[in-house]
């Protein structure tokens, strides 16, 4: 995690422990640093990766973004006209350089979204997704998901030796 990954996760801290000041201070040195625009209210997972830290990147503070994800530079998560409905990211998704991704929508995991994509529908687990709108391009095989996310089949094998010795006992 790069420095504005650490800046956001102190200034997250600090808000949660109803501290304001510092959050805000923290804030405005990203934005002055890497002109990004990630709240510190914004809900943002493990392992997030914020590519050439962030750069050009706004975050709307009610964005949810899960564990595992890669965010392009001068990527907008944000609302569309109502500030109330903002998107949720899953785990493990990939957001192209450029994508805009609007409104109250659901993107599912294992999503690669292209550059310069427009997202403003939701996005079921597993696909490839372009264009302005983004349209479903690919749906992926486990195989391919195992190939762009190699972490998934370690959690699939423990899973899977779970249940076994479960059943065994």
């Amino acid at each position: 995690m790069g420095l504005i990954g650490k800046l956001f996760r102190i200034s997250h801290f600090l808000w949660q422990k109803k501290i304001v000041l510092i959050p805000d201070l923290l804030c405005f040195l990203i934005r002055i640093i890497y002109g990004a625009d990630i709240h510190y209210q914004a809900q943002i997972g493990k392992g997030v990766v914020f590519s050439h830290n962030g750069l050009g990147t706004i975050i709307h503070p009610r964005a949810i973004i899960g564990d595992n994800v890669v965010v392009g530079a001068h990527v907008v998560i944000g609302c569309n006209l109502d500030a109330f409905d903002v998107p949720k990211i899953g785990n493990n998704v990939f957001i192209g350089p450029g994508a805009k991704i609007l409104g109250d929508i659901e993107i599912g995991s294992h999503i690669l979204i292209g550059a310069n994509s427009v997202v403003l529908s939701s996005i079921p687990d597993g696909c490839v997704v372009v264009g302005a709108p983004a349209k479903i391009v690919r749906n992926l095989s486990r195989d391919e998901i195992l190939a762009y996310w190699p972490h998934t089949n370690i959690i699939v094998d423990l899973l899977q030796n779970f249940f076994f010795w479960m059943l065994v006992f």
